[in-house]
């Protein structure tokens, strides 16, 4: 078997790729992302392609020949889709639309993986909503409008053109490596710096007011090897979510009592999105009945190891 993982140089396929290294110990693995990895992996061959580039993923994908292919390649930043609009649906739309050209033309038999994301929700101000994977889709965001988007072009090539799939969709995912763009990672790494003493006291953050499923990636990872196995997962959509949702005042409390500081918090109207989803929480019970997948992680473990992964690195 080879699988190719598309966008093999980012945070989430830094879990995956030894996960499934270890997992599958006779497959063949191949990566693929606009740039070289700063650790290469031996155990993966690296290619490097351009996702948005219609020739480049043809050519890669009839050199590589996959039995699967997992496509993490993504513009995955909400806050920052809102800056660069273009941007982000040229790498999640145009992007998946080019693989699904790709497979169907030379590797029809091939199964795609997709990540989407719970975003498409467009979540709710009512608490007692969680989303199911029939839950109506209602994007409020650049980034949420081009993974819906990606999700329908997918389906009509399932339709259409006998594409193999199963499409995820994981809530906000989390852990140490997590870049400081990412909300919690970026109140880690504020943390750190204060308590080496290289900031004041002071913690800038954005809108503390919503309610967010957050789900440790080394359970995220979990759920994508399990759904490559199952046989209950062709041509279906997965939430891959915690089912719980949390205030982000809340997260950042733990997490200011994990790295032992007296912080002043001080919201910096910058950091506030033109819109926010007051609240999104994601059932994972389709997963878990197909899949027997459940998360494993406590969100407080999660808050910890990615606080201490920034006082080790700052």
């Amino acid at each position: 078997m080879k699988i190719l993982v598309i966008g093999d140089t980012g945070f989430v396929a830094g879990y995956l790729l030894p996960y499934l290294v270890e997992r599958f110990p006779g497959c063949s693995m191949y990566g693929m992302a606009r740039h070289d990895p700063e650790d290469l992996n031996v155990a993966v061959e690296h290619l490097r392609g351009d996702t948005t580039s219609t020739d480049e993923v043809a050519e890669i994908v009839k050199r590589v020949l996959p039995d699967i292919v997992i496509n993490l390649s993504s513009f995955s930043s909400v806050s920052e889709s809102w800056t660069a609009p273009v941007a982000c649906h040229q790498i999640n739309y145009l992007g998946v639309l080019n693989l699904c050209l790709a497979i169907t033309e030379h590797v029809p038999n091939t199964k795609l993986i997709h990540i989407s994301s719970v975003e498409v929700y467009g979540g709710n101000a009512d608490q007692s909503v969680c989303y199911n994977e029939s839950s109506p889709l209602n994007p409020r965001s650049p980034y949420a409008v081009s993974k819906a988007a990606s999700e329908f072009i997918i389906q009509q090539y399932g339709a259409s053109h006998g594409l193999h799939y199963t499409i995820l969709r994981p809530s906000n995912h989390t852990g140490p490596r997590r870049k400081p763009l990412y909300v919690l990672s970026g109140f880690a790494k504020q943390l750190a710096e204060i308590k080496r003493g290289l900031r004041q006291p002071v913690l800038s953050v954005g809108n503390l007011n919503v309610y967010r499923d957050f789900v440790d990636v080394r359970d995220v990872v979990r759920a994508y090897g399990l759904v490559l196995t199952s046989d209950g997962a062709h041509q279906q959509i997965f939430n891959v979510c915690s089912g719980s949702s949390y205030p982000i005042s809340w997260l950042l409390d733990r997490m200011i009592d994990a790295a032992g500081v007296n912080v002043e918090i001080r919201i910096d109207p910058s950091r506030f999105r033109p819109a926010d989803a007051n609240y999104i929480r994601g059932s994972n019970s389709k997963i878990k009945d197909v899949t027997g997948w459940r998360p494993e992680v406590p969100i407080e473990t999660t808050l910890k190891d990615l606080v201490l992964f920034w006082e080790n690195a700052i």
